[in-house]
């Protein structure tokens, strides 16, 4: 467990800071946070803010289902570069429609969600 129970401030401050950035996508505040939270897990880090921060909690669970919605209409106006296709049509021959390993292993693709790239692939690359 590394760091066992005890958080320090540094840490907490990385958490508020990222769901302030990120809302409740645990992975991607841990990323962005990866030095500071480099021990903590993804569902280490939403205990923490439900346990430490409660309010902040319920805040950003109200907040969910608004920005998930937001989130979606901007990733559809992403415009994708053949590049990107390029990646995922390659990603999909190695490692099948497992959409967070693809993500994993190729850089190009990490500001795509898994749901990005499942549509982007049955309704525009699934019939090439």
């Amino acid at each position: 467990m590394g760091k066992g129970f005890t958080w320090t401030e540094e840490e907490e401050d990385a958490l508020l800071k990222g769901v302030d950035k990120y809302g409740r996508v645990w992975k991607r505040i841990k990323e962005d946070n990866d030095k500071v939270l480099a021990d903590r897990t993804p569902q280490a880090l939403k205990e923490r803010l439900r346990v430490k921060f409660p309010e902040k909690y319920k805040a950003a669970r109200a907040a969910t289902t608004h920005r998930h919605n937001t989130t979606r209409k901007k990733e559809k106006g992403i415009l994708w570069t053949e590049e990107e296709e390029a990646a995922l049509k390659t990603g999909v021959e190695v490692h099948g429609r497992g959409w967070e390993k693809i993500i994993s292993k190729n850089e190009l693709l990490r500001r795509r969600t898994p749901l990005a790239l499942s549509r982007r692939y049955h309704k525009h690359l699934n019939h090439c």
